[in-house]
């Protein structure tokens, strides 16, 4: 998986530039440089394509109608919140990461890295707020956005940056399989380009992201605690190269330790430690990049 704030769209400017003129036209304050700023952000999400290429506009990421304007689904709602309390354009918009707007188990950031829409349900699930603090409950999607509004389980996407081991190897996670709550085995969670011949684990939890320091070294603890341990693997490769890889089915470990196992429905972030004794930080230990995955049930 790479990491999200890498991804790079293509082929796609003029599009968003139009839906972007459209969408400021109905314009409050907010509108003229939050098209381009979230753009900046999520350079490569498909989230704000399935509208425009949908509706014309891009302005129902965030507003019912598609001019824009007061009335905001839940994710729109979320960051007219942080905006009008002071927040700049661009850090109201990630504020809004860690909360599931929309409320179908999933956070926004990670439905815009899968694609799917951080403001609307499927159905009249869905509530429209205004400014003055009424809403309108039972309210549908707009009916041309494309693609899934609500990310399905079993999808994973990639996020966070891999430390750097004292081999100069950056381990890097991806997934196979379906994650489930049920089945004993199906859902691999693999590691490449890992400091050969280190053991390592893989640790997850069910608390959201994160970028912490991982001492005063480049890795960074991207799970937010508490964490559960899937289990110590025996190093593979040759020691100085970055040969070393790991593969584990957490459905498996789950279903040998059900105290572990995160139940459907959850969202799970999952990364690799892994042992690198001549690191020059204070840390003898790297960590990968970071996977996050929605459990079926």
């Amino acid at each position: 998986m790479s990491e999200s704030n890498t991804r790079r769209k293509a082929g796609r400017a003029s599009l968003w530039l139009i839906a972007a003129a459209t969408c400021a036209a109905a314009a409050a304050p907010l509108k003229p440089n939050f098209h381009t700023n979230w753009n900046a952000i999520y350079p490569s999400s498909q989230t704000d394509d399935n509208v425009i290429a949908g509706t014309g506009s891009s302005c129902q990421l965030c507003h019912q109608s598609s001019s824009g304007g007061d009335g905001y689904n839940a994710y729109g709602w979320q960051v007219w919140q942080a905006w009008n309390a002071g927040a700049s354009v661009s850090n109201a918009i990630v504020m809004a990461e860690p909360f599931d707007s929309d409320g179908d188990g999933a956070s926004d950031v990670f439905e815009i890295d899968a694609g799917t829409q951080p403001g609307w349900k499927p159905g009249n699930t869905n509530t429209i707020h205004f400014k003055n603090g009424s809403t309108q409950n039972n309210q549908s999607p707009p009916s041309g956005i494309l693609g899934s509004l609500n990310p399905a389980c079993g999808t994973a996407v990639g996020y966070c940056t891999p430390g750097t081991s004292a081999s100069g190897c950056q381990a890097s996670l991806s997934t196979s399989g379906t994650p489930s709550a049920s089945s004993g085995s199906g859902f691999l969670l693999s590691a490449t380009s890992v400091e050969g011949a280190k053991d390592g684990l893989y640790f997850f939890g069910v608390n959201g992201r994160q970028a912490n320091a991982w001492g005063n070294g480049t890795s960074l603890q991207c799970v937010t605690p508490p964490v559960k341990r899937a289990g110590l693997l025996n190093g593979t490769g040759t020691s100085g190269l970055c040969d070393g890889t790991f593969s584990q089915d957490l459905n498996a470990v789950w279903a040998a330790n059900p105290s572990k196992n995160p139940g459907g429905g959850a969202l799970v972030q999952a990364q690799l430690w892994y042992r690198d004794p001549q690191n020059t930080s204070n840390q003898t230990t790297s960590l990968s990049d970071a996977v996050e995955f929605l459990v079926c049930p």
